[in-house]
């Protein structure tokens, strides 16, 4: 078994660290048969301290900071590292790390939630994606680039939408955070969804994929026509895979 660890914030229900931690074990305990539990080192950040930083776009800083919480892992024995939720892979995707340990540089780079997105998305052969998430997620590069460039998968632009993408952060940061759900908040993401699956376009998605924890609660297999990939869940998978590596 190899060990985890895992960098995230604790944000309410929806979007804790604990929520993947939990789920890792459940998925460990099913596929032992009960007879393990992972080896998982959790580092839960203070999210007061970064979302100053996140407004200001001050990822510098916060790539600087998760850097030195990932050494602190990797010194200590995890074998993989993981990091919660998605918009931090805004600089896990250029993240990696030499480490010295007995006498060996050792190179590590995190388990990226884009290559969960692209690997599911390459399973059921689908080429063009709607990505829901921050508006940082949905409306910069990063993790257009990562899927594009290393899974050919192309993501819709939706800075032409009707919607106000902020409208996202607001969900994320200020309902699922604190546990609650507006119905008002379900019709703004069904209705957003529906906006680009009635596209004329022809750059339709073929799938939509939930980026950040906590918006499978907002969308659903039955509320769409095409396929629904929840990358965290994709991402929980992986880790579990790791994990039970021998």
């Amino acid at each position: 078994m190899k060990r985890i660890g895992i960098i995230g914030f604790c944000m309410g229900r929806y979007e804790s660290i604990f929520r993947y931690c939990d789920a890792i074990c459940r998925q460990v305990d099913v596929r032992t048969k009960g007879k393990m539990s992972p080896d998982l080192m959790i580092r839960c950040l203070n999210i007061g301290e970064y979302l100053p930083l996140i407004k200001m776009g001050d990822w510098r800083t916060i790539g600087d900071k998760i850097q030195l919480e990932a050494m602190g892992l990797a010194y200590s024995g995890c074998d993989y590292i993981a990091i919660t939720p998605g918009t931090m892979h805004k600089i896990a995707s250029s993240m990696e790390f030499n480490y010295f340990v007995d006498s060996d540089y050792l190179l590590m780079k995190p388990v990226h939630i884009g290559d969960c997105i692209g690997e599911e998305c390459e399973r059921l052969n689908i080429k063009r994606v709607l990505l829901l998430g921050t508006e940082s997620i949905m409306t910069e590069q990063y993790m257009k680039d990562y899927i594009s460039d290393k899974y050919g998968i192309e993501a819709v632009d939706v800075r032409g939408s009707s919607k106000m993408i902020s409208g996202f952060d607001h969900i994320i940061f200020n309902e699922l955070r604190y546990n609650t759900i507006t119905p008002a908040s379900r019709d703004f993401v069904l209705d957003f969804c529906s906006e680009f699956l009635s596209s004329e376009t022809g750059h339709k998605p073929e799938a939509i994929v939930l980026c950040d924890a906590g918006l499978n609660v907002l969308l659903s297999r039955n509320d769409i026509t095409v396929p629904l990939i929840d990358a965290s869940q994709h991402h929980i998978n992986k880790i579990v895979d790791l994990c039970l590596k021998e």
